[in-house]
């Protein structure tokens, strides 16, 4: 910046104008630390608030037709699997929130920390794929290791980014996205009808 300035005074000494004039619009051309800060955390804000206004309603479909879904994609052989697609769906609320942290992180050099926390979810989904398969024996315990795995994700860049300083809502986007889970939650709750499938 002093560079800069010595430039402009020299400048100035040999067209004569006023390095004082200088001064004040280079000033007022450079903006301050915090400006690009405060862009970051508004420009989040409006990544999450449009995510969770799209995923919700596409997710709330989901859970309102998955029986119908299933049928009309595969076969009525396949409407057992609705059991793992409804735990999967909530699964993915939390998916979109943790994806979108995960992308923040990469974007601003994160990149270790990204490959942890995605080894994490492997990690984490096998293992609860393994042992809730082994001791429930149907296909909704596949649907329970997503939604735990994803919980787990979401955790780890949550607690990440808070750490890190990257992760800054407002209360708006905060409450925005506590009514959708509650929302998803509720129609889910209301829609738990299908019987499970044994693995048998």
């Amino acid at each position: 910046m002093q560079q800069v300035q010595a430039m402009q005074h020299e400048r100035a000494a040999q067209h004569g104008a006023d390095p004082g004039a200088l001064d004040e619009d280079v000033r007022l051309e450079v903006p301050p630390v915090g400006a690009g800060l405060a862009g970051r955390d508004e420009l989040f804000d409006a990544a999450l608030r449009a995510t969770t206004l799209l995923a919700v309603p596409m997710i709330v479909i989901v859970v309102c037709g998955k029986d119908l879904f299933v049928r009309l994609l595969y076969s009525p052989e396949f409407a057992p699997a609705a059991t793992m697609l409804r735990w999967m769906l909530l699964g993915d609320y939390l998916k979109t929130t943790g994806w979108l942290l995960g992308t923040v992180a990469y974007a601003r050099g994160h990149i270790l920390a990204y490959g942890v926390v995605e080894a994490l979810w492997s990690t984490a989904i096998l293992a609860f794929g393994v042992i809730l398969g082994g001791s429930l024996g149907s296909l909704e315990a596949f649907g329970i290791a997503y939604l735990a795995a994803y919980l787990l994700y979401l955790a780890a860049w949550v607690t990440y980014a808070t750490r890190r300083g990257f992760l800054t809502l407002s209360s708006s986007v905060v409450k925005l996205w506590m009514a959708g889970l509650l929302l998803v939650c509720i129609v889910s709750a209301a829609t738990w009808t299908t019987p499970a499938a044994s693995l048998q």
